[in-house]
């Protein structure tokens, strides 16, 4: 099990820190292109008052793109946290502040709306289909983990970066192992906090061993 989380978070530091890098040079070389068009200082001081006048688009407002990319499934806060510190050039802790929240507010949503509309989206015989696939893989992996730990380990499973884990999957498994609201929130506090601080890690970790190719 430490043999293949290591190899796990070995992976996902390469992918996510050198796509967030192959992002961060196309961005800059965009930049560098614009700068070379020639402007008159006239031009310039007006193009420079009306960026600091006009406020920026909520759509590039970094914690918004942060908060978006926490909220998709399969990403969460895996993307979000390595793509603010190294696309944005963010600080790293409100970086993992605001992808936390998120990540956390996320969880009772989902488990609110399994508990609420389940019944009725399982009535179509796709999602039905889907739901009893997704439910056996759910149940093979969080099963072990929550017979020997309990709440302590549906967290751990969502705060473990290995595929098919998260807050998403953790409410379904939680849902079906007859979780309730609190313990499934105790859980999904220590699993998020537990996958922030392992994902902020490795985008160090990788960044110091990647970041010599991209400079």
């Amino acid at each position: 099990m430490i043999e293949r989380l290591a190899r796990t978070m070995i992976v996902l530091s390469l992918l996510t820190v050198g796509f967030s890098m192959v992002c961060e040079s196309s961005v800059f070389a965009q930049a560098t292109d614009t700068t070379q068009v020639a402007t008159s200082p006239a031009t310039q001081r007006s193009d420079e008052s009306a960026e600091t006048s006009a406020p920026t688009p909520l759509y590039k407002n970094p914690y918004v793109i942060i908060v978006l990319l926490t909220l998709i499934p399969l990403l969460e806060l895996r993307f979000s946290i390595p793509y603010g510190i190294l696309v944005f050039k963010m600080h790293w802790l409100p970086v993992a502040a605001t992808a936390v929240i998120a990540n956390i507010l996320l969880g009772p949503i989902v488990f609110f709306l399994l508990d609420k509309f389940l019944h009725l989206v399982l009535k179509i015989k796709i999602l039905n289909a889907f739901w009893e696939r997704t439910v056996v893989k759910i149940q093979k992996k969080v099963h072990p983990k929550v017979e020997r730990y309990g709440v302590l380990g549906l967290g751990l499973f969502i705060g473990v970066p290995l595929p098919g884990s998260g807050v998403y999957s953790g409410a379904a498994g939680g849902y079906l192992l007859g979780f309730t609201k609190l313990e499934f929130y105790i859980a999904t506090v220590v699993g998020v906090l537990l996958a922030a601080a392992a994902v902020t890690g490795v985008v160090f970790v990788g960044e110091e061993t990647l970041g010599p190719l991209y400079h």
